[in-house]
Order: C-alpha cells, then sequence, then structure tokens
C-alpha cells in the first residue's frame, strides 16, 4: 500500500511542523515530482496535508487507516503485496487471482464488497461499516493438515484483538460469536499438490456497527463503537507475528 519512501516522508511529517519538499527530496533522493505524487496519495487515503510554496507541507488530519497504515512495516516480513479499496467485489476472490497469477503472499482488505461470500459460495453482505479482509499465501513447505494452524492463528487474533476493549469473542466453528450471538465469519480455502498447499487463503470478516438491518454486529450486541482500523491493525499485527512461528510458510 505504501513504499518505504512514503512511510518516510508520513512519518516525517507526523514529526515535523511545516517541511519542504525539497528537503523531503534530498532526504530520499528522489525528485520533488515525486514527493508531490507521494502527497497526492496521502490525500487520496484520507489525510489532510496543507501546502504552500514557501513552507511546503504540513499534517493537518490523520486518515481513519492510520492505525493500519503505521504497522505496515512490522507486517511486511508476512506479505508481499497488500491492497487497500474503498470497494471490490471480494477479498477473497482477488486473493486468489493474485496468487495463481504472482504467486506472492498478499493481503486485500476493504471498506464494502458487492460479492463477498461465505462458506459453500454462501452470499455474505458486506455493507461499510464492518472489517473485511483476505490473506493469501503460497507456502515454502506447508502441508494439507497444517491449515488448521493458520485458521487459528486467525482465530486467536481476533479473540484478542477484541479482549483489548472487554469483549469476549468465541468461536462456532468458524462463525465468529460475542454473546453466543453471530457477528462474523472465517472463510479457509486451499489448493494443493498431493499431499502439500500450494496456496492458502483466509478470510475474515467482522460485523462491528449497524451496517444492516438483516445482520447483528458488536455495537448492536455490546453497545459499544470501536474503532475498525485499530481492530484491524491489532488483528494483523498478532496474527503475523504468530505467523512467522508456522514452520513451511516461509522461506
Amino acid at each position: 500500500m505504501l513504499n518505504e519512501n512514503e512511510l518516510s516522508i508520513l512519518n516525517t511529517l507526523e514529526k515535523e511542523d511545516w517541511v519542504s519538499g525539497e528537503i523531503l527530496a534530498e532526504h530520499l533522493k528522489i525528485s520533488r515530482t515525486a514527493v508531490w505524487k507521494y502527497i497526492k496519495k496521502f490525500e487520496n487515503l484520507g489525510y489532510g496535508i496543507d501546502s504552500t510554496r514557501k513552507k511546503g507541507y504540513k499534517l493537518v488530519k490523520l486518515s481513519e487507516m492510520h492505525p493500519v497504515v503505521k504497522i505496515l512495516n512490522n507486517i511486511s516480513s508476512c506479505y508481499d503485496k497488500i491492497i487497500c479499496h474503498k470497494v471490490t467485489n471480494s477479498t477473497q476472490q482477488e486473493a486468489i487471482k493474485h496468487l495463481f497469477n504472482e504467486k506472492e503472499n498478499i493481503l486485500v482488505f476493504a471498506d464494502r464488497q458487492i460479492s463477498g461470500r461465505g462458506h459453500e459460495n454462501s452470499e455474505w453482505l458486506s455493507p461499510e461499516g464492518g472489517i473485511y479482509f483476505s490473506v493469501g499465501f503460497s507456502p515454502f513447505r506447508l502441508f494439507l493438515s497444517d491449515l488448521n494452524k493458520m485458521v487459528n492463528i486467525f482465530k486467536y487474533a481476533v479473540k484478542h484483538a477484541f479482549n483489548n476493549y472487554h469483549i469476549n469473542i468465541d468461536f462456532l466453528g468458524n462463525d465468529i460469536l460475542t454473546t453466543n450471538r453471530k457477528i462474523g465469519g472465517i472463510l479457509e480455502e486451499q489448493f494443493s499438490e498431493g499431499n502439500r498447499s500450494k496456496f492458502i487463503i483466509i478470510g475474515v470478516g467482522i460485523y462491528l456497527t449497524n451496517c444492516s438491518s438483516t445482520v447483528e454486529s458488536i455495537y448492536s450486541l455490546t453497545g459499544k463503537s470501536l474503532d475498525r482500523w485499530q481492530i484491524l491493525a491489532d488483528i494483523l499485527k498478532i496474527s503475523c507475528e504468530n505467523l512467522k512461528l508456522v514452520r513451511g510458510l516461509f522461506k
């Protein structure tokens, strides 16, 4: 989602009051035009940035996505590519397509899905206000039986992310529950060669707010309004820390 130069500029803008494009360009050994393009990208991600010819750039508002952006360095060891959408057909399908074409580990998340799906290709409503993401791995050397390890890592991450807000999460199979009511689910898929996994794809969907009259949510069941980007950041950070311990997942 952001490369090293972009993260460096964003970190500098957070620390300083005003920073000139010339100083940023010299520090990173890039052109001022490249700096300007990065600034425009930040604005498209929801950051508020003031600019003047004399002073340069000043960060005046953080993006809602900032918690996720801040942990990109921490999770980059788990994913070769990270993609964020406002709207997409299906994060799961995009991860699968990418794996077959590029064979790179990928993370895809979105504000909303048009054609989200659950188990046995059932429809998964994905209105704005929830957490929807899929991860795809092209493992170095994993056996089919290792899929459960991967799913359990994401269950652990989801449970502990919500524990920070004193919300208890349970699981019934791959359904995500709170107060014994379903508020999300985990979808697991894998493609194999013999007894080894060729690709593993895990999708997570969680309803945080009253985003639809037909589904229950964390808010409708607990009355708690949570920062979904912070929850997503916590899930990704916890899961990545544990994925690194899975022998055979990475080279």
